[in-house]
């Protein structure tokens, strides 16, 4: 079953970036303000934003961004509609008790499941977004918690190269009005500062290749844009160039994706201060 999920996962990865659009660039923009979706795909019923790899199963499916298991609309008050059928499946793992063959002592072993969900759009008499959902955050105040989360690095700005340096462990930037929106901007300097949660004295990660270390930073870039409510639109042209690489790693290895998303993961983890607890099903 394991290995079923694997490939179900990395076959959409590969479509999305055969076809043109990345699975974590988002093919919309904003909704005026109003509160009616949001940017990381979240959990209706528990208000959690999902994590890991699920991200990449849910973006682009519903314009709200907000998902529930066909049991959580009802517990709502809500049903799904008729003759719809899950949107899509999110990826859990699940422990279960053995008896060590060699110690004879108990431990435990995860395996990965999958659960099927649906979109807040697949769903009748359910309470308005507007109704459910606390107000965003204004567009200064997400700028200003970009800010301080760039502030844990060492950022030198000027010229017209975006990178970090592990040598001197210091991310170059571009100044901010070089680029050609702010969101441009914080999708860039969010990338590199994945890259430099690799350092060994942080997450001491290390990707094999630049290729797919290009890729963590990629996602990393993503997750913390959706985190903080700031639009990532499309994948540089700096790093398209990536794609073909990607597409054969991806080819080659389905586990793959997974190992980036848990990489990208713990960088945006790791930047913004958050202890993560295993999720129940569903959530």
């Amino acid at each position: 079953m394991a290995q079923d999920i694997y490939k179900m996962v990395t076959d959409k990865i590969i479509a999305d970036l055969e076809g043109g659009t990345p699975t974590w660039c988002k093919p919309w923009k904003g909704d005026g303000g109003i509160k009616t979706r949001a940017l990381m795909p979240t959990n209706l019923k528990s208000g959690k934003a999902y994590r890991g790899i699920n991200p990449l199963m849910l973006w682009g499916l519903s314009h709200s961004n907000y998902f529930l298991t066909y049991k959580q609309a009802v517990d709502l008050g809500g049903n799904v509609k008729k003759k719809e059928k899950a949107i899509a499946s999110v990826i859990y793992w699940s422990m279960f008790g053995v008896k060590d063959k060699v110690t004879g002592k108990d431990k435990n072993v995860g395996f990965m499941k999958h659960s099927p969900v649906f979109s807040y759009e697949q769903c009748e008499n359910l309470k308005p977004l507007q109704e459910i959902l606390t107000a965003d955050e204004s567009i200064e105040e997400n700028h200003a918690r970009a800010d301080k989360i760039l502030e844990q690095a060492d950022i030198e700005y000027g010229g017209d190269i975006a990178c970090y340096i592990p040598k001197v462990d210091k991310i170059n930037m571009p100044i901010a009005k070089t680029f050609n929106s702010t969101e441009d901007y914080y999708s860039t300097a969010l990338h590199e500062l994945t890259h430099w949660t690799k350092h060994k004295s942080r997450l001491d990660r290390d990707m094999e290749s630049y290729a797919k270390e290009e890729l963590v930073a990629e996602l990393g870039s993503a997750y913390l844009c959706a985190s903080l409510n700031i639009e990532k639109q499309g994948v540089d042209l700096q790093h398209s160039s990536y794609i073909k690489s990607w597409l054969q790693a991806l080819k080659d290895d389905k586990k793959f994706i997974f190992q980036a998303a848990k990489f990208a993961q713990k960088a945006s983890d790791y930047v913004q201060g958050i202890t993560y607890e295993q999720p129940t099903k569903g959530k």
